[in-house]
């Protein structure tokens, strides 16, 4: 009986000890929520003045920002995301020359090379991508030099770019998979594979982080001015 009695104190024990780490679980989830719901709040509340620019139109605001004097507040924003001033300095003056979604053209570069301006990936022996926006060395006779020359590498990554948009008739996920595969591949029904489009999906959502990202940023800057 002794013995029936310390099993059944222990299994009351046990019973007591999974209950509490099943309140404080729960008690920790609760809090958690509450931390949640007050991001969620955060990011909802704007100012009673906020415009959402569509991405050409963050274009014109970028270049409003520029002509009034914003240009060191705005590489500051971009240089967050790159870790690299001349990095931003160029893809932003580049887009802008080109009539390049701002934010998609820094997403392209994220995508390709994560900002890494000296990057060379070899594909199969057969060819190799270089630089900032991984330009294949199979269609174009540069030194090493011109591929890791930042401007060089984004004008022509760009332009090549902005072509795919013009095929495309400026869809996303096509122009991206042309950009990456080959406008004329793309146009002649070329298999995407699995790894390309999840690559297409990373650039895609990158950009609508950006955009909003950047939508608040000059916002905020109007409101202050």
């Amino acid at each position: 009986m002794k013995n029936l009695a310390i099993v059944l104190l222990l299994a009351v024990i046990v019973v007591m000890l999974i209950a509490l780490v099943a309140i404080v679980t729960e008690l920790s989830k609760a809090q958690n929520s509450i931390r949640v719901i007050e991001r969620v709040i955060e990011v909802i509340e704007v100012p009673s003045k906020f415009v959402y620019y569509s991405s050409t139109e963050l274009n014109e605001e970028v270049q409003k920002m520029i002509e009034g004097g914003g240009m060191l507040e705005l590489l500051d924003f971009f240089t967050y995301y790159t870790n690299n001033i001349h990095v931003s300095t160029t893809i932003l003056e580049e887009s802008l020359d080109q009539q390049i979604p701002i934010t998609l053209a820094f997403s392209l570069a994220w995508g390709e090379s994560r900002f890494r301006t000296q990057l060379v990936n070899r594909n199969g022996g057969h060819s190799s991508d270089w630089g900032l926006f991984q330009l294949n060395d199979g269609h174009r006779n540069w030194t090493r030099e011109e591929y890791f020359d930042i401007r060089k590498n984004t004008k022509e990554g760009l332009n090549y770019f902005s072509y795919s948009l013009y095929t495309f008739d400026s869809d996303l996920a096509l122009s991206i998979a042309g950009y990456n595969k080959g406008v004329e591949n793309v146009k002649n029904g070329s298999l995407i594979s699995y790894r390309t489009l999840v690559h297409i999906n990373n650039i895609i959502e990158y950009d609508r982080v950006l955009e909003v990202s950047l939508n608040r940023f000059i916002n905020r800057w109007n409101n202050e001015r």
